[in-house]
């Protein structure tokens, strides 16, 4: 028998009791129910998936990553703000507002907040949100040197806290991020689609576990229930547990990054507003103790650069308004 034969033989071979084996454990997870969920759970939400249908965020060079253009409320620049010039209409107020994904979306507060301010001024009023989900101060401090100043707001509403606390905690913390933070895995096709940039082990599994309940469960021995899928964190942010108990001496490079801005903002005769980041008090994360230090050191830094200030945080808002701990919902009334 040649040697090329005895191999095929031997792969043959392989793949029948590989086959085998995979047979007998999906007779084990029709006999236990509960294993056969947790490998359907594992499966839908976090094994890796071959398909991404739809990808509400793209690439951008210089802050990582915003909202995928053309998407409902979304604009060219891919923000939720109407299509604006970047010249000044003389008599309009101009706000801009920073923040993560409580300041996103074409009905988060800011949307709201021009509706008050129209009605309480009676004036036009123009909203730049620059809120962008995953967002922390880095990439807003980046985008408003990049392209919000360019608009030269009235005032900027800066509303950051939550998603600052696990960069800061990191223990390799690095002043530029770039311990958190990584280059977005995605690009465009010939036909200006967005795609991941899939490498050939990310395929394999991908396939393995769409095909395979064996592997499935090898992967929930070997990783556990570990997100594979490519979500936003895992397209851009760099995974650790190494963690600070005390993130003070991090927490300068919170407040460079909020001075820096408002510094810009000053230069262009504009005013700079801090806001805290409210949560339910009925359902508290682990993260909520840091969240409220986090607020706290947002309003110590307005007092100490003479910032204006909202503490919404200190607000009792009611549980009804939240749809998560963190996140308001329609019901909001600013």
């Amino acid at each position: 028998m040649t040697r090329t034969r005895k191999a095929g033989v031997g792969l043959a071979v392989a793949l029948g009791l590989l086959l085998c084996a995979e047979l007998l454990f999906r007779g084990v997870l029709l006999l236990d129910p509960s294993l056969g969920q947790r490998v359907a759970d594992h499966r839908a939400y976090y094994a890796p998936m071959a398909d991404l249908p739809n990808i509400s965020y793209e690439p951008h060079p210089y802050w990582v990553f915003n909202a995928t253009p053309g998407q409902p409320g979304v604009n060219s620049w891919g923000f939720n703000f109407d299509e604006t010039p970047l010249e000044r209409t003389p008599g309009v107020m101009r706000v801009l507002t920073l923040g993560g994904s409580s300041t996103a979306g074409p009905q988060a507060w800011p949307y709201h907040l021009g509706e008050v301010l129209r009605e309480r001024y009676g004036q036009e009023v123009e909203i730049i949100n620059l809120g962008t989900g995953g967002w922390t101060s880095a990439e807003s401090t980046v985008a408003y040197v990049m392209l919000g100043q360019s608009f030269s707001p009235d005032v900027v509403v800066l509303h950051h806290a939550n998603n600052d606390i696990d960069p800061l905690r990191r223990a390799d913390f690095r002043p530029d991020y770039a311990h958190y933070r990584k280059p977005i895995a995605l690009e465009r096709d010939e036909l200006g689609r967005l795609r991941v940039r899939l490498k050939a082990a990310y395929v394999i599994d991908s396939n393995l576990v769409r095909l395979s309940s064996l592997y499935v469960y090898l992967r929930l021995w070997v990783i556990g229930d570990r997100h594979t899928l490519y979500t936003l964190d895992t397209l851009a942010t760099i995974e650790s547990s190494d963690m600070v108990e005390n993130a003070d001496d991090n927490t300068r490079i919170f407040e460079r990054n909020f001075v820096t801005v408002g510094t810009l903002v000053r230069a262009t005769g504009g005013e700079l507003v801090l806001t805290t980041i409210p949560h339910t008090e009925s359902d508290q994360p682990d993260w909520a103790p840091w969240l409220d230090r986090q607020n706290q050191r947002v309003l110590e830094i307005a007092e100490r650069h003479g910032y204006p200030s909202v503490a919404l945080h200190e607000e009792p808002f009611p549980v009804e308004w939240f749809e998560d701990p963190i996140h308001v919902n329609d019901a909001l009334v600013v």
